[in-house]
């Protein structure tokens, strides 16, 4: 995702910033892998199953219902954004994308509650950490006003 929501941070930051949310999701298959060694468990994980760097971290989602999407690159299908919503009602919901999950992050941002955190991979920098209030789901709308309809 090109336009930024939150600050880019390194895994050694996130036991800080996850301490004291009670929802958690993420978005991407390294940051879900960092997420749960950390001891941390996502209320919602939107992963693909690959990464760009070619490895295949190991996230082990055996009590999650794990739902499947097929999404194509640099978009947002309506199936995949009306399962990001099921999932954030839901709870304990994993959504394994077929083709490409990076813009899950931004229904992700505007439907989750406020004060959650929703985490995205930022290749070779870091993990995208945004605790969620009105002015980031402001941001996110705005982001989506350049969107092209399906």
């Amino acid at each position: 995702m090109r336009a930024r929501i939150g600050p880019v941070v390194t895994e050694d930051d996130l036991p800080d910033i996850l301490s004291g949310h009670d929802t958690i999701i993420t978005v991407g298959d390294m940051v879900t892998a960092t997420c749960l060694r950390l001891g941390f468990r996502p209320h919602l994980v939107v992963i693909d199953g690959r990464t760009r760097r070619g490895e295949h971290p190991e996230v082990v989602l055996d009590s999650y219902e794990i739902l499947w999407v097929t999404n194509p690159p640099a978009t947002i299908t309506p199936d995949l954004w009306d399962l990001v919503i099921a999932g954030i009602e839901q709870g304990d919901v994993a959504i394994f994308v077929v083709g490409e999950e990076d813009l899950a992050s931004l229904p992700a941002i505007l439907y989750a509650p406020l004060g959650a955190v929703v985490l995205y991979g930022v290749p070779d920098e870091g993990v995208a950490t945004v605790v969620v209030g009105p002015e980031e789901k402001r941001r996110v709308e705005g982001v989506l006003r350049h969107f092209e309809p399906l």
